[in-house]
């Protein structure tokens, strides 16, 4: 098994199918917490999936502004990620530490980045680099358009403008544009500095969750576990 191979395939499945984040949110996102910070992936009762929760944006470390966004995953991805973190990632660990690390300080660095971050592999974190290089390349290979993380981000906001253009008198509008990244203002996910907060008013919660279901839906894609 690629360890590194598999995590690139379930990174491509949740930026296309998850409402695409910005790159230098995907690689703070943690699965666990830790001392400096919190964990942004979280399990949805309503929906029976996992969804991720964060509150970085571009404008953020200019106005100290957090904007908590909640991203749905299909819940066939979901269950990857599950395995990967609960069965693959300690003995990719076991086997990094003792044929990778010559130093404790090294080890120490490697077992906390396997332990909190989200994508790591190889013993080391995935910056935002990576992850577009990762698009890039499965859009060549598989659709030839020269798509980096930039311009899928700007694809999938005019897909969502034509096709799940909700009426500006819905509140689920603004919910869609801030999930993509145009909204201008939504007053009451303006949260102060503190980053670590990732609370979000339930009714929010509920919309973001809601274009989320919608997303993934509108691909033909089931967001809960399929009934039997």
């Amino acid at each position: 098994m690629d360890v590194s191979l598999t995590w690139e395939y379930v990174y491509i499945l949740m930026h296309l199918l998850a409402l695409p984040a910005r790159g230098t949110e995907e690689e703070l996102w943690q699965h666990a917490n830790a001392p400096e910070s919190g964990r942004h992936l979280f399990v949805s009762p309503s929906l029976q999936t996992l969804v991720t929760k964060s509150n970085y944006n571009k404008t953020s470390s200019i106005t100290g502004i957090y904007k908590t966004i909640i991203r749905v995953i299909p819940h066939q991805v979901s269950e990857a990620i599950t395995i990967l973190l609960g069965m693959v990632r300690p003995i990719e660990l076991v086997a990094i530490l003792q044929f990778q690390c010559s130093t404790p300080a090294q080890a120490q660095k490697i077992t906390h980045t396997y332990q909190t971050r989200l994508f790591a592999t190889m013993g080391l974190a995935w910056d935002s680099e990576r992850m577009s290089s990762i698009l890039r390349t499965w859009f060549m290979q598989h659709l030839d358009v020269p798509f980096s993380m930039r311009l899928h981000r700007q694809f999938a906001q005019a897909l969502q403008r034509k096709f799940m253009s909700y009426k500006d008198a819905n509140p689920m509008a603004e919910a869609a544009n801030m999930a993509l990244g145009h909204a201008q203002r939504v007053a009451e996910m303006n949260y102060a500095i503190e980053t670590e907060d990732l609370a979000v008013p339930r009714s929010l919660q509920e919309k973001f969750e809601a274009v989320g279901r919608d997303w993934i839906e509108w691909h033909g894609i089931p967001v809960g576990a399929e009934k039997k």
